[in-house]
């Protein structure tokens, strides 16, 4: 259960039970509140250990020119161990994993169907870390 609900488009909330930084994007986020969503991320993942993060894009109504532009810049800058991404449409996928390889990240991010199999994914990470090396 998040620590606070996400009301607005691109809220990002940690999940007191877990740690897992989520960010749910809804509606045509203007690209002003993306880039202010990414603050916040970048705020919050700064704070955990290990970074996990799960995008849920399933509110999107229309993915635009302009929140492609922000999404691929500022995608650079956010730092994580993990991403797991639910809810969005493979043309979308094709475009997330470009910028997922562009920065070197694509070996830390996935794509799920549903949540469950994001959040199980994302908490190997820490089972895995929880056992230490082998």
């Amino acid at each position: 259960m998040p620590a606070q609900s996400p009301d607005s488009p691109g809220d990002v909330v940690v999940d007191a039970s877990d740690g897992i930084v989520r960010m749910r994007l809804s509606g045509s986020p203007s690209a002003a509140h993306l880039r202010a969503s990414f603050v916040t991320l970048r705020e919050l993942l700064a704070r955990h250990s290990p970074r996990l993060l799960l995008i849920d894009g399933s509110g999107v109504a229309k993915t635009t020119g302009e929140m492609r532009e922000v999404l691929r810049t500022e995608a650079t800058s956010v730092e994580f161990d993990r991403q797991a991404i639910i809810g969005i449409p493979p043309a979308e996928r094709v475009f997330a994993r470009i910028v997922a390889r562009l920065t070197f990240k694509h070996d830390r991010m996935q794509f799920y169907a549903t949540e469950a199999e994001a959040l199980r994914w994302l908490n190997e990470l820490r089972v895995n870390e929880l056992r230490g090396p082998r």
